[in-house]
C-alpha cells in the first residue's frame, strides 16, 4: 500500500534528481524556478557561509564537472511546510573558478567533497504547482 508520506518522498526524490542534473548539465533556469525568493543555503563546517537564492546560484555556475548519486531521501510534512533529509555521494565536483563566500579554494573543496557522502536537510513548500526549495543545508559528511 503506498502512502501520502511514500508519495512525498518519491516527490521531493525526484526533485534533488532534478537539482542534480541541473547542476551536472548546467541547466541553471532550474534553480531560479525551484529555490525560493527566499532560500538561504548554509554548510557546515563553513561557519560564515550563508548564501541567499542569485548567490547560491552563481556559486553552483562556477561548478565545472559534478557527478553525484543520490542515496536517500526521506520527507515529511510539517505544517504546510517538507522537511527532507537526503545523503548524496559526491563522485566529482570540481569548480572551474574560485568559490569565494568564505570558502576555501576551488581545489581544497573539491578534495573536500569528492569522493564523500554528505548528508543535507532542506525545507520546501509549493507555490503554485511548482515546489520550491527555501532552506538548505550541508550537514557534512557521513563517516
Amino acid at each position: 500500500m503506498v502512502t501520502a508520506k511514500d508519495d512525498l518522498t518519491a516527490t521531493i526524490t525526484g526533485l534533488y534528481g532534478e537539482w542534480v542534473k541541473a547542476l551536472e548539465e548546467r541547466q541553471f533556469e532550474w534553480f531560479d524556478r525551484h529555490l525560493a525568493a527566499d532560500y538561504t543555503a548554509t554548510a557546515h563546517p563553513f561557519d560564515k557561509l550563508f548564501l541567499r537564492k542569485q548567490e547560491f546560484i552563481e556559486l553552483d555556475k562556477r561548478v565545472a564537472h559534478a557527478k553525484i548519486h543520490i542515496e536517500r531521501v526521506v520527507a515529511h510534512r510539517a505544517g504546510g511546510n517538507v522537511l527532507s533529509h537526503l545523503i548524496a555521494r559526491i563522485e566529482k565536483e570540481e569548480f572551474a573558478s574560485e568559490p569565494g563566500h568564505n570558502l576555501p579554494s576551488a581545489a581544497e573543496l573539491s578534495g573536500m567533497l569528492a569522493g564523500k557522502t554528505l548528508a543535507y536537510a532542506s525545507a520546501w513548500r509549493q507555490e503554485g504547482d511548482v515546489w520550491k526549495c527555501f532552506d538548505h543545508h550541508m550537514i557534512g559528511p557521513t563517516g
